[in-house]
């Protein structure tokens, strides 16, 4: 016989293919715009990313890092995003976007993110 009997079927997929794979079956089962789906298939196919560390915990809008900081001193990998650590972390541009696609999109199954904006961006006076 050529090969074992017990061979695998199936060739083992690596950390960033399997969340590939999740990402894509969760979008569709959820009917989320196609434009979705096409932005996580960019940022997946992105070179240089590191995708073999998968991170436990996002904070968006991190401010002073409360979450975060409760999160590295459990021994937790987690990110803390604030538009003052950078502009690379302004995700109204392109490159903050997508910094911020990437995150989520590497978070480990069953990991938490926490986005909680300034109050006063949602009421009316900050309009004018």
């Amino acid at each position: 016989m050529p090969f074992p009997a017990e061979a695998p079927t199936t060739i083992p997929l690596s950390w960033k293919q399997k969340q590939r794979v999740c990402v894509n079956a969760g979008l569709r089962c959820m009917n989320a715009p196609m434009v979705l789906l096409s932005l996580c298939s960019m940022v997946f196919s992105l070179p240089h990313l590191k995708w073999d560390e998968p991170i436990d915990h996002l904070e968006l809008f991190a401010g002073v890092c409360s979450i975060s900081r409760g999160e590295w001193e459990e021994r937790r990998s987690a990110i803390a995003m604030d538009l003052k650590f950078g502009a690379e972390q302004d995700i109204l541009s392109n490159v903050g976007f997508c910094n911020m696609v990437y995150q989520v999109l590497n978070l480990r199954p069953g990991a938490a993110m926490w986005a909680a904006p300034v109050c006063s961006t949602w009421i009316y006076l900050s309009l004018g």
